[in-house]
């Protein structure tokens, strides 16, 4: 695939096969730099986390080209917004090949655990054109506790034991 980032005063764009995507400065980390496959069947765990540690407290953006294969919980405490490049039209209850629809997202591997584990407080994050899938073993996908002022737009999350997503209402503190 075709990638190229570039940057303009308080932006990144970046052009996947064709396709602009436009994000806030606060940086573009690509987790194929840290040995991502995201072939969906090459585990990516480690190179997500990496991914993810080597952004500052103040977060960036991840972003994500292709199906990144997950086999244990990506815990997240900081600012983090992930674009994708899609979430496919496909059913994830009844379709088990996403990776072959040009859709971006995160497979489970693992066992019976949370999928990504976002505990704030954070604020200003942004998660856009991907997919979630807990290969039916997973409890939940998402945890989300003590986000603010974030948007969530064109996911699809799905086939999880429990809850796909759970909101907690613990308030920030000072």
């Amino acid at each position: 695939s075709d990638i190229a980032i570039s940057s303009a005063a308080r932006y990144q764009t970046i052009v996947h096969n064709g396709t602009v995507f436009r994000n806030r400065s606060e940086g573009v980390y690509d987790p194929r730099d840290r040995g991502a496959v995201l072939d969906g069947a090459t585990d990516d765990t480690t190179a997500i986390v990496n991914t993810i540690g080597d952004m500052p407290s103040t977060g960036g953006t991840l972003f994500l080209s292709g199906i990144a294969l997950i086999s244990s919980t990506i815990t997240i405490a900081k600012p983090v917004s992930i674009v994708g490049i899609g979430s496919s039209n496909s059913n994830l209850d009844s379709d088990a090949t996403l990776a072959t629809k040009g859709a971006s997202g995160f497979l489970w591997t693992g066992g019976a655990s949370t999928m990504f584990d976002v505990n704030g407080p954070i604020y200003g994050v942004r998660w856009e054109s991907f997919f979630i899938d807990g290969g039916a073993a997973a409890t939940i996908g998402v945890d989300l506790d003590r986000i603010r002022s974030s948007h969530f737009r064109n996911l699809r999350i799905g086939r999880f034991t429990t809850n796909c997503v759970k909101l907690h209402t613990s308030s920030v503190t000072a």
